[in-house]
């Protein structure tokens, strides 16, 4: 019979840091509908993993303004047993929209008078009021509608028919 005696020895085991895969981070551009919009990871962090999201120095909880915002995404590992990913950053991009308007209808002047004569609904304007109105008939003029919120909204270019009668 053979005997072996039972050894009893110590060995070092280096762990290292899971990476995590499978995580991205993409932008998108959205017209503006007065809601707020944000921006995160697609994939699945680990538990103890976290992100959060900033806009320059501040934390980013979302968009309702058009503008362009540049978002960054910094990971977390409350557990030490990942190697997180570097800072991920994309861009949201809120665009202007047309606002609801209605051209003005309806409008006559006078031969020979100025665009400056006629009054338009709140918020339109003639682009050249100095214009004189001739001949007498259909008159086609260039007008320009600014919402009141110009941040949101694009300016409206446009053309009006104008009933131009005899002096």
């Amino acid at each position: 019979t053979i005997n072996y005696n039972t050894i009893y020895t110590t060995v070092t085991i280096e762990v290292t840091k899971k990476e995590i895969t499978g995580i991205t981070f993409s932008g998108y551009t959205v017209p503006y509908d007065k809601s707020v919009h944000t921006i995160e990871i697609s994939g699945t962090l680990p538990t103890g993993v976290t992100v959060e999201y900033y806009l320059g120095e501040e934390e980013f909880e979302g968009a309702i303004n058009v503008g362009v915002y540049e978002i960054t995404a910094k990971f977390t590992d409350s557990t030490g047993n990942y190697q997180v990913p570097g800072d991920m950053n994309a861009t949201l991009t809120i665009t202007k929209i047309d606002p609801e308007y209605t051209v003005p209808t309806g409008l006559t002047g006078i031969y020979g008078d100025t665009l400056s004569t006629i009054t338009l609904d709140d918020g339109w304007t003639f682009d050249d009021p100095s214009t004189v109105m001739e001949p007498a008939g259909d008159f086609v003029a260039n007008v320009t509608f600014t919402p009141e919120d110009t941040i949101n909204y694009n300016t409206i270019y446009t053309t009006v028919t104008i009933e131009v009668t005899k002096k």
